[in-house]
């Protein structure tokens, strides 16, 4: 489930791992009567494919392929060459673990980063929430000075005068286009202050997305030069045995793509999360527009629920 309403729906943004929902009032200026909960659904593996950057995932997948393949075929050529085969497999398995050791500490680093910034963003977000609160509770306080007491009046003469059936139907008529009035205030109202909502955090947004990115590259970079030092440590325990110039050349040229595989794994990962996460704040803004208490993905069953996947594909091209 991609998330569940709360009671006062909250704009919360998190860059990769958040929801950025776009309403942020629970007050309705219909009457809070029970109502049956309203259920989206999004097919998240299209929505993916219609994402901006998907081209761009695709295109980094090729080039992880490629490196791949390119280690595979110079991993062959180094077993057909080195002098003692055992001690070329140490030399790999200690590079497939330094690898392991490098894109764990990436992401440890790349969620303690978000988190960092989702607390951040999350701070400025209530405080601006509560000020838009308080103006929409207080348009609030000002239609019903303006409004209760005619519908209350009006009310009250249906209920205590004599009248006909004609005048006690103009009557009913009034108090309904009263109230209908005061409704589509109050709706003009929430959707304003949820556009300024949305503006207002778009560039606290943006800004965080590029921090991420920029620490990103930083990280990669500190990365692949702690692994050229940890790498030459093991070709140095390894190269015993290995006679062979070439041999030695080829022992770095595999270090060197398994290095780069796993960098490239690393930031197909974090692009990958971006992507979904996008995905989800797209969902959750087109669910609060539309009043959804919840939003499900993958669906197994028939169940009746509102198809959100072309709105969501939609905001992307906005």
């Amino acid at each position: 489930m991609l998330f569940k309403r709360t009671s006062i729906p909250l704009v919360v943004i998190m860059v990769s791992v958040a929801i950025f929902a776009a309403g942020c009032f629970n007050k309705s200026a219909k009457d809070t009567n029970a109502v049956p909960a309203n259920i989206g659904i999004i097919d998240m593996a299209k929505a993916v494919q219609a994402h901006p950057r998907y081209n761009e995932l695709l295109s980094q997948k090729q080039e992880l392929n490629t490196l791949v393949a390119q280690g595979q075929a110079q991993a062959k050529q180094q077993a057909a060459v080195a002098a003692t085969p055992q001690l070329s497999a140490s030399s790999i398995q200690d590079s497939a673990a330094l690898n392991a050791a490098l894109e764990q500490e990436f992401k440890e680093k790349m969620t303690a980063k978000q988190s960092e910034l989702h607390q951040k963003l999350s701070v400025k977000a209530e405080a601006l929430r509560q000020q838009l609160t308080d103006q929409m509770n207080a348009y609030t306080a000002e239609l019903d000075k303006e409004y209760q007491p005619q519908i209350f009046n009006l009310q009250l003469k249906l209920k205590t005068v004599q009248l006909k059936k004609e005048e006690m139907e103009a009557l009913q008529t009034e108090i309904e286009k009263l109230q209908q009035t005061r409704h589509e205030m109050l709706t003009l109202k929430e959707k304003q202050l949820a556009e300024q909502m949305d503006a207002a955090m778009a560039p606290e947004q943006a800004a965080v997305e590029q921090q991420l990115a920029d620490f990103s590259k930083q990280l990669n970079s500190q990365l692949a030069e702690k692994a050229a030092v940890k790498g030459a440590e093991i070709s140095s325990r390894n190269q015993a045995g290995i006679s062979a110039l070439t041999t030695s050349t080829a022992d770095n040229g595999l270090r060197e793509l398994e290095q780069k595989a796993g960098l490239k794994r690393q930031e197909i990962a974090a692009l990958e999360q971006t992507i979904i996460q996008d995905v989800r704040d797209k969902a959750a803004k087109v669910a609060a527009e539309r009043q959804l208490d919840s939003v499900i993905t993958n669906v197994q069953v028939n169940i009746t629920a509102v198809d959100i996947t072309e709105a969501v594909i939609a905001e992307f091209k906005k």
